[in-house]
């Protein structure tokens, strides 16, 4: 007789898949894929790494990076993430392309887990120029311009003639859990700046007169996990840090961060009868690509009854779907 040998199901998002590698747009999904085009910087961070040791980046452009102190291994949102202490973070000299966006449009983005916000800003990405007015920065605001003199979401945005942009959110970064945070600068004259939180703008500013450009030139180090100078220092979990020379929109980066902060697990057991009196215990299934938006594996064996199950949980944001689900079965 006939039995089950396949299932594949179709989620709104590729939860839990890191973003992609080497410029890729993804297959699409009901929820929105990955563009990774103009990609320009992209660490997984998912090993760690002593002090010294090169940082891998996956985008087409190879940006070039070391560890300064330790990047711990720490479980994460795609499998393993860095854990960086206050004396730690990531260096990468400036002065190569990925940070010379110019006048146009930019992105970053990482998913973290922040200790408390302690002392001034922690700084979890940011970058400057000692001559020259060059100064940017994503991470936790501390006093003002935060409402209350409190912390929230945040940073500078200064071109290279001195325009200045300055804000902080009203919302919780630092509150232990994972969250998805992102910088997006678009347009120049005019042009906006946006804080993005778990795909939610949380600070931003529109009709900017940006007078200069915005390369830095290699007189400091970009930095993750701190600020080339001073104590602007951040500790916590990082993971999935990337750039683009483009603007990605509010519908991109919401989709960025619930593929992290979602999850949508499928798990199976298969039974010799229909009421699984003798079934064993579920296992969860490591989908792999099976048509444009679906996930699809083998049955640990094949067997005349299967029961499975979906599993949803999520940190942040939006809860996971699972649209459809598909069971094939063969001789």
């Amino acid at each position: 007789g006939l039995r089950w040998r396949t299932l594949r199901w179709r989620p709104h998002l590729p939860y839990g898949r890191p973003l992609p590698d080497a410029g890729e747009v993804e297959a699409a999904f009901t929820g929105g894929a990955a563009d990774m085009r103009d990609n320009v910087l992209l660490l997984h961070l998912d090993v760690g790494l002593g002090d010294g040791e090169a940082l891998r980046d996956a985008s087409p452009w190879g940006t070039q990076g070391t560890v300064n102190g330790a990047l711990g291994a720490a479980p994460g949102l795609f499998g393993g993430a860095g854990r960086l202490g206050r004396a730690d973070h990531l260096a990468l000299p400036s002065d190569q392309p990925a940070f010379d966006p110019g006048e146009g449009d930019f992105t970053w983005a990482l998913f973290v887990r922040s200790e408390p916000c302690a002392g001034r800003n922690n700084v979890w990405m940011g970058g400057e120029n000692v001559e020259g007015r060059v100064h940017l920065w994503l991470g936790c605001q501390i006093g003002a311009p935060c409402e209350g003199e409190g912390t929230g979401p945040g940073g500078v945005v200064r071109d290279a003639e001195g325009t200045l942009v300055d804000l902080c959110g009203a919302a919780a970064l630092d509150d232990g859990a994972w969250h998805h945070l992102a910088l997006v600068k678009q347009g120049h004259r005019p042009g906006r700046v946006d804080y993005v939180l778990d795909g939610e703008v949380v600070a931003g500013r529109e009709g900017v007169e940006w007078a200069g450009g915005f390369g830095l030139d290699g007189t400091r180090p970009f930095t993750i996990g701190g600020f080339p100078t001073g104590s602007y220092d951040a500790a916590g979990d990082v993971d999935e840090v990337a750039m683009w020379h483009r603007a990605l929109s509010t519908e991109e980066l919401r989709a960025m961060a619930a593929r992290g902060l979602a999850a949508a697990r499928v798990e199976v057991r298969t039974c010799a009868d229909a009421a699984c009196a003798e079934g064993g215990a579920f296992v969860a299934l490591d989908g792999g690509d099976d048509g444009p938006g679906w996930l699809g594996a083998a049955l640990p064996e094949p067997a005349p009854f299967v029961q499975y199950r979906v599993a949803l949980s999520r940190h942040a944001g939006p809860s996971p779907v699972v649209w459809a689900v598909e069971l094939t079965a063969a001789p």
